[in-house]
């Protein structure tokens, strides 16, 4: 958790969106916890919107957001520095 609290430094939390063309789900990162939510976060660092296999992909860090969205596979919103940080977080702690 220690690459998560050094991510968050002064703020309370960091927020990721996922969305598939049918669901959708908020990764809710704090100092002290890891959370998967239901529902869209109206104010996150980035949302991730695509077919579930490539969210799945990108978690497991078999891919990063900026190829799938070159492949026209995926959306990205959002700051890339966060989503990038988050990738990178998500492939360390196998999320």
């Amino acid at each position: 958790m220690d690459v998560v609290k050094s991510w968050i430094k002064d703020y309370r939390g960091k927020i990721i969106n996922l969305k598939t063309p049918v669901k959708a789900f908020h990764i809710v990162f704090t100092v002290n916890d890891v959370s998967l939510r239901i529902g869209e976060y109206p104010s996150a660092e980035a949302t991730y919107r695509g077919d579930e296999k490539v969210l799945i992909e990108i978690l497991k860090g078999e891919t990063r957001g900026p190829d799938e969205v070159r492949k026209g596979r995926l959306k990205l919103w959002g700051s890339l520095n966060e989503a990038l940080t988050f990738e990178r977080i998500a492939k360390t702690i196998k999320v």
